[in-house]
């Protein structure tokens, strides 16, 4: 049976790339039947964080990527302690008690002298011998590689307060949960020598790697803070939907066969084969993400959007004031196709949450010219029956009568009624957000422009 994990450290939230290994990992499982154990790696005390451990939880499981074993590498330390005894005795490695000297002697004390250093409790790390032999990965994705143990010196694999470093944890946690097959990204190819030596000297069966290429932002280097939010929970909070998000990610880097850019997480399941995975790095771009989420929101039932942008505001623009009115879906319905992310939809819309329009002092002063306008066709609509045809109609024929065109008296309007320059149609804005308030709207320009 397979058995993989991904392994993230909570020293930050999950990033683009992070959640890429994950979900790769996810489907590869689940084609052959296999387990998918989540593994939070913690050992670096001073930056993991529990705040980064429940974002990183909390955005595998918004994106429906689900385990079947959890494990914390903070809470097995007295396993790692076994293994560092035993090669110690076995003599594969050693304790050292240099303080970031380059020249180091230690691997020759003798006995009673690193008995005599621990009882004066020397602070000390323990080093693992190196052997001058080749080390041969068949990565499943780029082939055969090389790599020459001589190249490599003694290295620490117990830190000097005890915890053991990424390296010799991780080959343990793999070894004793049974990881089989070990599917990550391209910028841990060149730990896998050094894992392979643990490995060597402990006598553990290696499992098969493959190596994800890595995400480059559009300017072909490696994708960073640098090229904007990569967060997975910077995603949330800009508004992508989870079907956009896994979409495009599993586009990233894959020759698949299908006949359409749309596809969910079960169709991959059902046709992915290690060997589709294309070894060369893929390009991120925001804007086709972008392009995804409007498609998947589009093609969403105004009910099925309805319910997601509520709970998205409920979660994101807690600190913001609204009122969520009885109206909400008609609102999501004239205005979910106009934008691309639920952070849009949210602006887009914020007149309708709050009853305080915030006018642009620069726009107030160009639309002074519309004061004589705006009086007169307040006068109108005060005596209009209250639906979208009637109200179009009431300005369409007032906007006649002043020599304008409907589109014309439509400008001022907008801006008055939602302090926004771009909106849904304004009439089945003004239709949805009811005559009265519609009517205090007006009336309130008139009185910012009469004093």
């Amino acid at each position: 049976m397979m058995r993989v994990r991904f392994a993230p450290s909570p020293t930050g939230n999950l990033h683009v790339g992070g959640l890429r290994t994950a979900l790769f990992n996810y489907i590869i499982t689940k084609k052959s039947g296999g387990k998918f154990i989540l593994r939070i790696e913690d050992t670096d005390i001073l930056r993991s964080k529990p705040e980064y451990e429940e974002s990183i939880i909390n955005s595998l499981k918004w994106i429906g990527i689900n385990w079947d074993e959890f494990y914390r590498q903070s809470d097995r330390t007295d396993r790692y302690d076994l293994y560092f005894d035993r090669l110690i005795s076995e003599k594969k490695a050693y304790y050292c008690f240099c303080k970031g000297e380059e020249s180091c002697n230690c691997k020759n004390l003798k006995n009673t002298e690193i008995a005599k250093k621990i009882a004066q409790n020397e602070s000390y790390t323990i080093k693992l011998k190196t052997v001058d032999k080749d080390y041969i990965v068949t990565d499943k994705i780029k082939g055969e590689i090389i790599f020459k143990g001589s190249n490599y010196k003694d290295f620490i694999i117990r830190k000097s307060d005890g915890m053991p470093v990424f390296h010799f944890a991780v080959v343990i946690d793999d070894y004793e949960m049974g990881i089989n097959f070990v599917l990550r990204g391209e910028d841990h190819l060149s730990n896998t020598p050094i894992h392979m030596m643990i490995y060597d000297a402990l006598g553990f069966e290696i499992p098969e790697y493959a190596h994800l290429p890595l995400l480059f932002g559009e300017d072909k280097t490696k994708l960073s803070k640098s090229h904007g939010d990569i967060s997975i929970e910077d995603f949330r909070k800009n508004g992508f939907i989870k079907e956009a998000v896994i979409n495009y990610l599993l586009s990233l880097g894959v020759s698949w066969d299908f006949e359409t850019e749309f596809y969910d997480m079960d169709k991959c399941i059902e046709n992915i084969y290690i060997e589709k995975i294309i070894g060369k790095p893929s390009v991120f771009s925001f804007s086709k993400l972008k392009w995804y989420n409007k498609k998947y929101m589009a093609e969403k039932t105004t009910e099925e959007i309805s319910l997601i942008f509520k709970n998205y505001i409920n979660q994101y623009r807690e600190n913001e004031e609204f009122i969520i009115p009885n109206n909400f879906e008609e609102i999501v319905k004239i205005s979910k196709d106009k934008v691309s992310t639920l952070a849009e939809l949210f602006d887009l819309n914020k007149f309708f949450f709050n009853e305080t329009v915030h006018y642009n002092v620069n726009s107030l002063s160009l639309l002074k010219e519309y004061v004589k306008d705006i009086e007169g066709l307040t006068k109108r609509l005060d005596n209009c029956q209250w639906d979208v045809e009637n109200i179009m109609d009431c300005v369409r024929d007032f906007a006649k009568e002043r020599g304008k065109t409907l589109k014309e008296m439509a400008l001022p309007l907008r801006y008055i009624i939602t302090g926004q320059e771009v909106s849904a149609g304004i009439f089945e804005i003004m239709y949805l957000i009811g005559k009265n308030e519609t009517m205090e709207r007006l009336k309130s320009f008139l009185v910012i422009n009469h004093k």
